[in-house]
């Protein structure tokens, strides 16, 4: 990133004085005795001049003068996204901005990959501490641009950390993203997902949200499973982790959960109908062995021979369903047909 020029400069301190002033008079810094106003007001009456938003670094010492004043971590955050937006169209809310087209830059491809992997690394580090500063939705959307580029790890795993703490806060939209890794058989970065999920889970466990974060949460995760069960590669094994993340009590219904399934069952019909033929054909192996080894009968369809074995055969199906991750219930409607 080039150093902006000294013409360029005097315009940025000037705005610098004039945006710190501006919040002085407006109560916009940390004091005890007024009503704060709201981060999307004080986006709409400050914003730095273009001069500020073409230089990275000229940027990080101007929010660096902002915080030294006091600024509310909100505002520091509001004044984050602001600028982002306007620099990195990925990160707008909206998509599109006036600095979206890139089509007649001089510069490389492989130039700007870089220059977008440099930026989004800078916002991460200078991301406010407080865990609620940054909107839920902007931290995707930053997250998704990071997997895109391929910034180093350790900052990916700030923004999981930071968004599991608001994943509540999340909206679906956001939260469908694609998988940039080679080695994903999936279209959707599901792996993320389920982590997200489980540290969410992990805070409510430790007492630190609340119910109906937890509520909310799980409505998320069925929108995303709905979402994601078009996907044919999508194996059971990931769909049923997802699905069992979140405790029993989470869910106020289960109808999300069975239109996810439903939706699932007719994308990858025949690779379940499969499945559970497999699981069928294992559970009567075993329960031919058992009544062999206990000299009683083996299976067979004639219905005179089931009588008093069809509770060992239920037990034994219930014993394969739970290691086989079968519904119990499933495999012994195929069982005894």
């Amino acid at each position: 990133m080039s150093k902006t020029d000294t013409t360029t400069q005097p315009s940025c301190s000037t705005t610098l004085f004039e945006l710190l002033t501006e919040m002085k008079n407006q109560s916009y810094i940390e004091q005890s005795n007024f009503q704060p106003k709201s981060p999307s007001n004080f986006t709409s009456e400050c914003w730095f001049d273009d001069a500020c938003i073409l230089d990275m670094d000229y940027f990080v010492k101007t929010l660096s003068g902002i915080k030294a004043k006091g600024v509310r971590a909100d505002l520091i955050g509001s004044i984050i996204t602001h600028y982002a937006s306007k620099w990195l169209p990925d990160l707008a809310e909206k998509g599109l901005t006036q600095f979206e087209d890139t089509s007649s830059s001089p510069e490389s491809i492989t130039a700007l990959w870089m220059k977008k992997r440099f930026f989004v690394e800078t916002l991460v580090n200078v991301l406010p501490p407080e865990k609620d500063s940054i909107p839920c939705n902007f931290l995707l959307r930053l997250l998704r641009t990071a997997n895109m580029v391929g910034v180093d790890g350790s900052y990916r795993q700030e923004l999981e950390k930071r968004i599991s703490w608001q994943l509540d806060q999340a909206c679906l939209k956001e939260l469908v993203i694609p998988s940039f890794s080679h080695t994903c058989g999936t279209l959707l970065d599901f792996e993320l997902v389920i982590r997200l999920v489980k540290r969410f889970v992990s805070l409510d466990n430790e007492g630190a949200k609340s119910g109906a974060a937890l509520v909310k949460v799980a409505k998320l995760v069925d929108s995303y499973l709905a979402e994601a069960a078009v996907d044919a590669n999508l194996s059971l094994n990931e769909f049923v982790t997802l699905a069992a993340i979140l405790p029993n009590h989470a869910r106020n219904t289960d109808d999300g959960l069975y239109r996810a399934i439903d939706t699932y069952l007719k994308v990858c019909f025949f690779i379940f109908e499969l499945s559970i033929y497999v699981a069928v054909f294992h559970v009567r192996a075993v329960y031919n062995t058992h009544t062999l080894q206990s000299n009683v009968k083996p299976f067979s369809k004639d219905k005179t021979v089931r009588g008093s074995d069809t509770q060992n055969g239920q037990y034994l199906v219930a014993k394969v369903a739970c290691g086989l991750e079968i519904d119990r219930n499933i495999l012994i409607m195929f069982f005894f047909l």
